[in-house]
């Protein structure tokens, strides 16, 4: 979904539930003014989940459930399992991020995509929103950290760095400056 103000609070919107006009609208600048998205990175206090979860209990409808389609195996008329190739029925969702309305206070913050959001949907070997492609946008991060840093990578370099050693490429130069990362074996940094 996208991050936008429902009734003047922070609410997200879902895709399928934002008009096509409203996905498209530009502002003078030709920026999409719905063009935030949500990534699903939230922090709440356990204050505020206890007050949700109290609010839902006395009403429910504050947090409504969004309809998605969904191809959902069935039996054809021999009891055999089918997959259908297009949805065929409907799935009710819940989010978290369907209480922000319910907070007296939020903040976004705007990150870059390639370097910050990934996701995990689809099996491995799928070529988007795998493993495979999580694992990939992750080593090619820290390809571009140990280059900064003064190290020679190889572009097919399994090179991993620890968090704990760094969290966005600082201080780097001191334990990788002038090393050299081929292309066999994975590396871990730690």
């Amino acid at each position: 979904g996208v991050v936008a103000r429902r009734g003047g609070r922070t609410a997200i919107v879902e895709y399928t539930e934002l008009s096509e006009a409203h996905a498209t609208a530009t502002d003078s600048d030709g920026k999409l003014l719905f063009g935030a998205g949500n990534i699903c990175n939230h922090y709440f206090t356990v204050d505020f989940l206890r007050h949700v979860a109290s609010a839902y209990q006395k009403e429910p409808t504050l947090m409504p459930y969004h309809i998605a389609a969904k191809k959902i195996p069935c039996a054809d008329e021999s009891g055999a399992t089918i997959k259908p190739a297009a949805p065929n029925g409907i799935k009710l969702e819940a989010f978290i991020f369907d209480s922000f309305p319910l907070a007296t206070g939020s903040a976004i913050l705007e990150v870059s995509r390639e370097s910050e959001f990934t996701p995990v949907k689809n099996e491995p070997g799928h070529p988007s929103d795998s493993p495979d492609t999580a694992r990939n946008m992750i080593m090619e991060q820290h390809r571009s950290w140990a280059i900064a840093s003064g190290a020679t990578v190889h572009e097919k370099a399994a090179l991993e760095i620890s968090p704990l050693v760094s969290y966005s490429g600082e201080g780097l130069q001191d334990l990788i400056s002038g090393k050299t990362f081929g292309s066999t074996g994975p590396v871990h940094i730690s």
